[in-house]
């Protein structure tokens, strides 16, 4: 029964050994285990077996120890997993007994033998840029060591780190090189900008109101109805696709200059038509009834009483004069179809103010323009119509007599041109008896009537002449 089981035991170990270094079998003695005498060596036993625990009688040396369930019971047959532990300090062989670790008692013997390597050439390692070369000597136990070695040649062998192109958005790298032995880079790659987008002016999309989109190549649109829809452009970058909306305001409509299509009166309004050129859309302006334009009044004095005259209007049939005597309140005073109107229902000394406004009858309805500028006179006694001769050498001047006047004024000058104040008269003649002989006298007179204690002249008469005596 103990060598049956000593037995099983060298048979699992030499069946079920995992070596990590030197250890092998002895194919022509079953109870040898061959190791170098430098290693420690784990056999680990996969094999059901019935002791628990073994150890040797030389503690230390060789150890089989039960690893798996700790209530494993002498007699018991259980699949476990077992590790042994064999020392060796020198060449040579050891027997080394076994005994149950439970009772003491022997059940046999194992022999370890301690031997010589038997090293062959196996492998020359060429030197690199940075390793050894070297040979590599090689046990049949898996022991091996090297010789020969030789130092680094320290020249890299070049291989391309490949170029890595630039996109829009990244970075790139120009090509490099590197060692492709020991990974030094040999030129470094230099580092290539972001290209940017490269956009293209695309495609003009158009947005109506119900949400569809219009599109034109090169802006050849757009159709009829699109001028007032908003607009936007696609642009697009050539190199990676990305593109963005360029948001634009309307076209607009492109209006033509308009055509009168209701002709404006002096009493309703017109109408002038826009039309789009490029969809046809139409838009009105108002033109304002037409305005008949104000005259352009002016006055003078004519026989003592105010004349008026203005411009002629286009449009205008008749006009309408209105007068006043504060220049503040004005009232229609009578209706003229001339460009000119004399007041004669004056009173000497009274200040009269004058506006007119032309009128245009349309549809049995008068329309009067604006009111002309205000223009005013002094009404006075017409001017005398003077003579002159001679009475005794003396000048003696003659005028007819005025209605409403009460006194005459005679002016003198000597050259004809600055004429002073002479004399006053009620008659209608008056002779200059202070006159110098051979001097030439020039004379005008003035009717002058007294209103409320104060003169108010007539303009000049003609101008008379002669030459004393």
């Amino acid at each position: 029964m103990k060598k049956r089981l000593l037995s099983l035991l060298l048979a699992a170990i030499m069946l079920m050994t995992t070596l990590s270094v030197a250890a092998f079998a002895d194919e022509t003695d079953d109870n040898v285990i061959h190791i170098d005498n430098t290693s420690k060596y784990v056999i680990t036993l996969d094999r059901e077996l019935a002791a628990p625990v073994w150890k040797s009688s030389d503690t230390g040396v060789l150890t089989v120890v039960r690893t798996g369930s700790s209530k494993l019971s002498f007699g018991s047959v259980v699949k476990a997993n077992y590790w042994a532990e064999v020392k060796a300090n020198k060449i040579g062989s050891t027997e080394l007994s076994l005994s149950n670790g439970t009772t003491g008692e022997l059940v046999g013997t194992v022999v370890v033998r301690v031997t010589e390597h038997s090293y062959v050439e196996s492998t020359v390692v060429a030197p690199t840029c940075v390793d050894e070369g070297y040979t590599l000597h090689s046990c049949a136990c898996g022991s091996s060591y090297k010789d020969n070695t030789t130092q680094p040649t320290g020249k890299h062998t070049a291989e391309p780190i490949p170029a890595v192109e630039a996109t829009c958005t990244t970075d790139g790298l120009s090509e490099g090189s590197r060692c492709s032995v020991c990974g030094t880079v040999l030129t470094k790659p230099k580092k290539l900008p972001a290209l940017g987008h490269d956009y293209k002016t695309g495609t003009m999309q158009y947005r109506d109101g119900n949400g569809h989109y219009h599109g034109y190549v090169n802006d050849d649109g757009p159709r009829a109805g699109d001028c007032m829809l908003s607009r936007f452009r696609i642009h697009e970058c050539t190199r990676c696709g990305i593109s963005y909306d360029e948001n634009l305001p309307p076209l607009g409509h492109n209006y033509d200059t308009g055509t009168v299509t209701v002709q404006p009166t002096y009493a309703s309004n017109g109408i002038k038509t826009y039309t789009c050129s490029i969809c046809g859309e139409t838009d009105t302006e108002i033109l304002p009834m037409l305005r008949l334009a104000a005259p352009t009044l002016s006055i003078t004095a004519s026989a003592g009483h105010p004349k008026l005259k203005w411009s002629a209007v286009d449009g205008a049939s008749k006009y309408w004069i209105y007068r006043s005597t504060d220049g503040v309140n004005y009232k229609y005073y009578d209706t003229t179809t001339k460009t000119s109107y004399l007041n004669k229902s004056t009173a000497v000394g009274t200040t009269y103010h004058y506006k007119v406004r032309a009128v245009a009858v349309v549809n049995g309805q008068n329309v009067a323009s604006a009111y002309s500028g205000a223009k005013s006179l002094l009404v006075s006694t017409a001017a005398p119509s003077a003579k002159i001769t001679t009475s005794n050498g003396k000048p003696k001047i003659s005028w007819n007599a005025v209605s409403g006047a009460t006194k005459y004024w005679i002016y003198r000058s000597t050259d004809g041109i600055n004429f002073s104040y002479w004399d006053s008269t009620t008659r209608t003649n008056y002779t200059n008896t202070g006159a110098k002989k051979n001097t030439k006298y020039y004379y005008r007179v003035k009717s002058v009537k007294v209103v409320n204690g104060k003169n108010i002249a007539s303009a000049y008469s003609n101008t008379v002449s002669v030459k004393a005596k």
